[in-house]
């Protein structure tokens, strides 16, 4: 089987978006190999990693792509760089970048055959949530330095910035 098709959401992701980013509004819980991940309230993501001159074609935060990429991004920043582990039938073992490209894939197909939206529709969006997936698998290895690649300076700046104007 397919490890994007083991993707379960078990409750509803809810945002905010500032700017570029967005934070998580209440916890969402979601199931994936197995395992149950839990993204807590306050967790800043910025969506789908889409080039601005891209943005015709999709935004960041497009509705059938937000939940496989804030997973996506959890797992990339919590799984892959902090060693993490999962239990599997060989033991433990840290989660691989195929494993957690395959989240992103299953949450945005999860999303989209959950959806009110005609066969058609669904259909086109498919290939475009394949589309994503190819585009993450070669060229996610770029993040893989430091869990934002070139986002972590700009996140910092924003949150402090926002924190500074809410106080």
């Amino acid at each position: 089987m397919s490890l994007y098709k083991t993707y379960r959401p078990l409750t509803k992701l809810q945002f905010e978006r500032h700017g570029e980013f967005a934070v998580t509004t209440a916890p969402f819980v979601f199931e994936f190999m197995g395992r149950v991940f839990r993204i807590e309230s306050g967790y800043w993501f910025d969506g789908a990693s889409i080039p601005r001159v891209l943005h015709w074609w999709e935004k960041p935060f497009a509705w059938w792509i937000v939940e496989g990429a804030a997973g996506h991004d959890y797992l990339y920043q919590h799984y892959a760089f902090r060693h993490n582990y999962i239990l599997d039938k060989d033991g433990l073992r840290p989660l691989t970048r195929y494993e957690m490209d395959q989240l992103f894939l299953g949450g945005m197909i999860w999303t989209i055959r959950h959806s009110k939206k005609t066969k058609c529709r669904k259909y086109r969006l498919m290939l475009r949530a394949r589309t994503a997936y190819k585009a993450v698998r070669r060229l996610g290895w770029i993040c893989i330095g430091d869990g934002l690649g070139d986002y972590a300076e700009d996140l910092e700046e924003y949150i402090k910035q926002t924190e500074e104007g809410w106080a």
